[in-house]
């Protein structure tokens, strides 16, 4: 589509621009799975050892009394720390490959030995390696509709079920020996993690769900434009004038509608040769280019070096604020101050010497991983309606996206069934009412679940707070909520570190005792929690080192 048509308007009338949930969710599987996840952060790098297994018997549709089809689940284990009555630490693996959570869930690998645990990480299904029918899963509905969440948690619940019998790996324990599981997951994972107590409390002792948007869904009353809100806080609190955002997308549109104008783009973006801006139409790629990187840095502002997406500087976005105090006042300025931010996330490491974003770039990246893209799409395009928008104006300084429920809901499913229509995909495969039917929305019933969310995640707004309904009778049994600041997305689920902030140790602090008793059935009161501290007068270390089983992180055993 190449007509010229007012993006500061309402983005959303082009429809080959995505809902915020798929657009930013694509590069993060591209970057898990070319293997950025092995780290090589600044700082000493923490290696774990694990062995990769298979469950060779997973069924495809569990749900069914007459389809006999199964596949073979990955799964990776580490049993060094197991003695018989520890229990299970188990992680519901996430939206790409299992590799990238097992070295980058660190907390479970550091608590293991003084809980005398198991570590299982379980692949989702269909990411990685673990596809019900190999490169086959993704060409037809008929495949793709058994990839949803309601399926992966009945995986999750059938390999648990079997690893704790005499036929599985923990089934030496003597008959009657209790093992404890403690499921444990971030993002997307803490969202399955939550749900697989709420569905299976009879398998699952408890969860620790980390930066879990739960409540983004369709129907629960959360503004969609709270992500974008967010991550426009955190960069005007971190030194960044919002106008070099606001006025910097205006500019770069305008530069985008002429020849002229599109040269000089191609010239501040080091446009790779051959796949320059050309036409009006690349503004959305660039646009989104841009976006992606905006967006990932405020969930990877971390307080220290970090490779999880790509490498980046501790505190990436108070590192690019530094150059981005004031506004230029020419297109062409505002828009060198756009790519310089962006560089930062592209090319931290400065061996890139061109940045790709137009129509056609994918035939440049060997590695990126198509299926798992379109796993991810799949599961936004039905069960997992997430609803996110960005609204511009004071709100945030992205451009206008939400328009109101009814065409948010309306312009997903369009770009929904453009997308999945070749394989016989329509719009009533969009089950944006899933999540609330399934699993509802109010809180009164649930127990042991630990929801916790960093103030700089841009996810954070979709979490769990103390207004959420039902949160308050939620909490006399078990569920408890966790605000840290100076936190972004699952930072207390990495690897213990000298540079997190004191509210990140203190609520770990915290779970571990909740853990303890949910473990220890000599527990008889559950722990309460305390206020975790806002961080005002704390200064980051200059030398970043990983704390290995440093628990309990200089706080005494009676701190109340």
């Amino acid at each position: 589509m190449v007509g010229v048509i007012s993006i500061s308007d309402n983005v959303r009338e082009l429809d080959v621009f995505p809902p915020i949930m798929n657009l930013i969710s694509r590069s993060i599987i591209r970057n898990i799975s070319n293997d950025l996840w092995m780290a090589t952060e600044t700082m000493d790098v923490l290696n774990y050892d694990w062995n990769v297994k298979w469950y060779h018997s997973m069924p495809i549709d569990h749900f069914s009394y007459r389809a006999v089809e199964i596949f073979s689940l990955k799964y990776l284990v580490n049993y060094s720390y197991f003695h018989c009555g520890g229990p299970l630490f188990f992680y519901v693996g996430n939206e790409g490959a299992v590799e990238s959570f097992a070295q980058n869930t660190g907390i479970m690998w550091d608590l293991a030995p003084s809980f005398h645990a198991a570590i299982v990480f379980a692949e989702h299904r269909y990411y990685g390696e673990s596809k019900p029918y190999g490169e086959r899963s993704y060409t037809s509905v008929s495949r793709l509709g058994y990839l949803n969440d309601i399926q992966a948690l009945a995986d999750f619940a059938e390999l648990i079920s079997f690893l704790r019998t005499d036929q599985g790996e923990l089934g030496f324990c003597p008959t009657g020996t209790e093992i404890p599981v403690i499921v444990f997951g971030g993002s997307y994972g803490g969202i399955l993690a939550a749900w697989f107590r709420m569905k299976y409390p009879h398998i699952v002792d408890g969860a620790w769900a980390s930066s879990a948007p739960i409540r983004n869904f369709y129907g629960t009353g959360v503004n969609p434009d709270r992500v974008s809100n967010i991550t426009t806080t955190n960069y005007v609190n971190s030194g960044c004038d919002r106008e070099v955002f606001s006025k910097g997308f205006s500019a770069i549109e305008k530069l985008s509608e002429t020849e002229e104008g599109r040269k000089k783009l191609n010239r501040i973006f080091h446009s790779e040769p051959g796949y320059e801006m050309e036409s009006s139409h690349d503004f959305i790629n660039l646009y989104s280019y841009i976006y992606a990187a905006i967006f990932y840095m405020a969930m990877s502002d971390y307080p220290y070096p970090t490779n999880f997406l790509t490498p980046l500087p501790g505190y990436p976005v108070k590192y690019v604020c530094q150059n981005a105090t004031k506004a230029k006042t020419s297109d062409e300025g505002l828009a060198e101050q756009l790519y310089n931010i962006i560089n930062v996330y592209y090319n931290y490491t400065g061996q890139l010497s061109y940045h790709c974003f137009t129509d056609g770039c994918q035939k440049l990246t060997p590695f990126h991983n198509h299926d798992e893209d379109t796993a991810w799409n799949w599961q936004c395009c039905t069960s997992l309606t997430v609803q996110t928008c960005d609204r511009g104006g004071e709100n945030d300084f992205f451009l206008n996206t939400c328009g109101n429920s009814d065409s948010l809901i309306n312009t997903d499913m369009k770009y929904c069934t453009k997308l999945f229509e070749n394989i016989g995909y329509n719009s009533n495969f969009f089950k944006y009412e899933d999540a609330m039917i399934r699993y509802g929305m109010t809180y009164n019933a649930t127990s042991n679940i630990i929801f916790s969310n960093g103030k700089l995640d841009p996810w954070s707004g979709g979490g769990i707070y103390e207004n959420s309904p039902g949160i308050m009778e939620a909490m006399k049994k078990g569920v408890y909520i966790f605000h840290m600041s100076d936190a972004a997305h699952h930072l207390d689920l990495r690897a213990p570190n000298t540079c997190d902030p004191p509210s990140v140790t203190y609520e770990r602090f915290q779970v571990v005792n909740i853990l303890k008793c949910w473990v220890y059935k000599n527990c008889t009161e559950l722990p309460k929690s305390n206020p975790l501290p806002d961080n005002i007068d704390w200064q980051v270390p200059h030398n970043c080192q990983f704390i290995k089983y440093g628990y309990p992180w200089g706080y005494m055993q009676s701190k109340k």
